[in-house]
């Protein structure tokens, strides 16, 4: 069976294009700005009285726990992407908080700034990108975000890598989660190509690995900021990368094949 020829390239966000995490001591800070914009707002409480706990209370209580929920749901493999906005929302009505949806966001963004930030940008990232559009490729990012929408847009705009791509998808938009075929194929039909043309590039062998080479595609798992064992995969990868700048070599063996 002969191969089809490559037409486009589909990546990974977090831990292939950059790492995020947080900022050591910040969420702190960020929750006693956020309990200075709850007493400011005088949101009533639950009781109908305003009382708004301590910044660590809150941390505890609603960020905490919001990663405690995420973490179980990626344990138990749920498929489905939980909804944030619910998360928080719950989070903060346990410690007797009601918010509104502008203030809502407000919070959640405070808490994304620092609680999901921008530690490393692949220094190759702008280079590889504008190597494979000069080799007609197209680009696409395919990715596990739990968080608003806008929240998630504005995020990867300000990291600059959004820009790097032609169409994206992240599992917030559409209450899916790699590998669940719906989020690849959603940019793989705003990119306007099959699955047997394209190549998937990530960090895990589960979501970046085995997903897309169900649909049909190839897959490289890249080791730049994570390092999954390809050995314990159920389904290997096609190839291996230890930084994305190794991807256009790879790319071209199998363009010329």
């Amino acid at each position: 069976m002969v191969e089809q020829q490559i037409q486009a390239v589909l990546l990974d966000y977090g831990d292939t294009l950059a790492h995020f995490g947080p900022v050591d001591d910040a969420l702190l800070v960020a929750y006693e700005q956020i309990r200075e914009k709850l007493i400011a707002a005088g949101k009533p409480a639950l009781d109908g009285k305003l009382s708004v706990p301590v910044a660590h209370v809150l941390l505890e209580g609603v960020s905490q726990r919001f990663v405690d929920l995420l973490n179980r749901s990626y344990e138990e493999e749920r498929i489905e992407e939980l909804d944030a906005a619910e998360l928080f929302r719950g989070g903060l009505e346990a410690l007797g908080l009601l918010v509104d949806d502008a203030l809502l966001e407000e919070i959640i963004l405070a808490v994304e700034e620092v609680g999901y930030a921008l530690r490393e940008r692949a220094p190759e990232a702008d280079e590889v990108s504008a190597t494979l559009r000069a080799r007609g490729l197209k680009l696409g990012l395919v990715s596990n975000y739990c968080s608003l929408p806008s929240v998630v847009r504005r995020h990867a705009i300000e990291s600059e890598l959004l820009q790097l791509v032609d169409a994206s998808i992240f599992s917030c938009e559409i209450g899916l989660r790699k590998p669940h075929p719906r989020i690849y194929q959603t940019v793989l039909a705003r990119l306007d190509v099959p699955p047997e043309a394209v190549v998937f590039v990530g960090d895990r062998l589960r979501e970046d690995v085995m997903g897309p080479k169900a649909l049909g595609m190839r897959a490289i798992l890249t080791h730049q900021f994570r390092q999954e064992d390809p050995a314990q995969a159920r389904v290997p990868p096609d190839a291996v990368v230890t930084r994305l700048a190794e991807l256009p070599n790879v790319l071209e063996g199998w363009l010329t094949r």
